[in-house]
């Protein structure tokens, strides 16, 4: 069991990174305490349970739960990792870092053999890091991708063509997520990796 618990905390780990508050160990399962939980994360929690059962939970919900005392559903919990206050003062730009967590997201999702998800998650990667590179606060919507690859990004050299061609064909896949060979996606999980490690 010990075995199985450590290779869930690596897999929660790969998922989700700098997200992670804290990890908690409860009946025999993980409590993972993240930044914030929503329908994605909620997504890749469920594809990583497997022997060992994953739950989210936010902050504010986790210091409400503890308010409950000896009656808390979590009062038996036990921490498993907790992040040193190195880690917590080296977080990267939102941006950035949530570029890295939605490809971290998207490979898990790739194992698992859910290609819409992992689609969505490379897409958003992508939009991540060319908002970083032209110094935006928000990404492009993939509505506004294509205008604004051709209005801006392009001519004052934000993107390169080949980095342009990238985000075109993640568009043009994404269309089809549901059909996507195997092989297709794992292609461009790759070129997607290295245009997020070229973006710093």
């Amino acid at each position: 069991m010990e075995a199985f618990i450590r290779h869930a905390i690596e897999a929660v780990q790969n998922a989700f990174g700098t997200r992670i508050e804290r990890i908690l160990g409860s009946g025999g399962g993980l409590l993972v305490v993240l930044d914030r939980v929503d329908a994605e994360a909620d997504r890749l929690a469920a594809a990583i349970s497997g022997q060992v059962p994953v739950a989210l939970i936010d902050p504010r919900t986790l210091s409400g739960l503890r308010r409950l005392g000896d009656a808390s559903p979590i009062a038996r919990a036990h921490p498993l990792v907790e992040p040193t206050e190195d880690r917590r003062n080296l977080q990267e730009p939102k941006l950035r870092s949530r570029a890295r967590e939605k490809l971290r997201g998207a490979e898990v999702l790739i194992q698992q053999a859910c290609p819409v998800p992992a689609m969505d998650l490379l897409l958003g990667a992508l939009l991540a890091c060319a908002a970083v590179r032209a110094e935006q606060e928000t990404p492009p919507t993939p509505q506004q991708t294509g205008i604004w690859l051709y209005s801006e990004a392009l001519p004052k050299g934000i993107l390169t063509q080949d980095e342009a061609g990238l985000l075109m064909r993640a568009l043009a896949l994404s269309q089809g997520a549901e059909a996507i060979p195997d092989a297709l996606l794992r292609d461009l999980a790759a070129d997607v990796a290295r245009f997020v490690a070229e973006t710093g």
